[in-house]
Parts: structure tokens; C-alpha cells; sequence
């Protein structure tokens, strides 16, 4: 009789140690699936100490689409760039992860072609926006800008659309409209 009650008492308190990390977890949250229709935009902004490019100086930014994103964010490299890999890139180690995303990018612009078409968006007074995007992953081209004193280069880098930091707004929603500033 006693070993009967210990036992219903150490299945009891089993069964309220397993339950109450249940009950003081914090809720999950997952990522709502992207709008694969929806229209995206980038909005550039030189911004910082960057006087002689914000005044006079015009400067055009091009953007390729390389690559497709499904609802789950996954990406499919398309046309010139679908010898492009993006299943190695991972967010464990994020030095690695951006030293990789910067190769993906210099590989990318290995592969423009001359027949390649970018959207163009001319940046005047250091800012510009681009309209009318479709989802996906996006190389950032910006060609050299000479001045009197100056020449300037940019390093090409991968922009997704919608930005897959929705967290970063405060309540889970994919960004669509980007503002992308000091980032050329």
C-alpha cells in the first residue's frame, strides 16, 4: 500500500515537472509566408560625410534580379545567375554568413552579361528610390563615380525583397519597402 502510494506520488510530481516548462515557455513565432506578388521597393540614401557626392554629382544605381524567392524565403537563382549557390550560406556564424554573401555578389557580377537589364535608379542629391520590384534577390551594381578630386568605387552587394529582417518592425510583417541607407 505505501509502495503504491509512492508510486502515484512520483508519477504525480513527474507529470508537474515535465508540464510546468510547458506552461513557462514563451510563446514561438514563425515567419507569415511572403507575397510573392507584391510590389517592392528600395529607397537609397547616401547619406554620412559623402558632401561632394550629395551635391553636383549624380549617381546611378543598378539592381539585377539573380534570383526568385518563394513563399517560405527560399531562393532559385534565375537566367545568367542560376549558377549561383545560395544553399550554403548559413545565419549560425554570421561573419561567415556575410563574408559569404559578399562572394555570392562578386560571383554574381562575374556573371552580368551585356544583355543583361538592370533597373536603373539615379540617385540625385544622394537619394533615389526604385519602384514598381518584384520579390526576390536583387545585386546592387553602382559604377564608378569620378569627380574633380575624387574617384569613387562601390562594392556590389545582395539585397532581398521583401528584407528577411521583418522582425526588425515590430510586428512580423516581411518589409517590402526598403531604406537602404550608406549602403551603396
Amino acid at each position: 500500500m505505501m509502495n503504491k502510494r509512492l508510486k502515484q506520488g512520483s508519477t504525480f510530481l513527474l507529470a508537474v515537472a515535465l508540464t510546468f516548462p510547458l506552461l513557462t515557455l514563451p510563446g514561438a513565432k514563425a515567419a507569415s509566408a511572403i507575397d510573392t506578388d507584391a510590389e517592392c521597393s528600395i529607397q537609397f540614401d547616401i547619406g554620412g560625410n559623402s558632401e561632394l557626392l550629395n551635391d553636383d554629382v549624380t549617381v546611378q544605381v543598378n539592381l539585377y534580379k539573380v534570383a526568385s524567392v518563394d513563399v517560405s524565403g527560399n531562393y532559385t537563382a534565375t537566367g545568367a545567375f542560376s549558377k549561383l549557390d545560395f544553399s550554403s550560406v548559413s545565419a549560425d556564424n554570421l561573419d561567415t554568413a556575410a563574408a559569404t554573401w559578399a562572394e555570392r555578389a562578386a560571383e554574381a557580377k562575374k556573371l552580368l552579361k551585356d544583355d543583361t537589364e538592370p533597373t536603373t535608379t539615379t540617385l540625385t542629391q544622394g537619394r533615389g528610390t526604385a519602384t514598381g520590384l518584384d520579390t526576390g534577390l536583387y545585386l546592387v551594381d553602382t559604377p564608378e563615380v569620378v569627380t574633380t578630386n575624387y574617384t569613387y568605387t562601390f562594392t556590389p552587394y545582395l539585397v532581398s525583397l521583401p528584407t528577411n529582417n521583418y522582425y526588425s518592425n515590430g510586428n512580423d510583417t516581411w518589409i517590402y519597402d526598403l531604406i537602404a541607407t550608406n549602403a551603396i
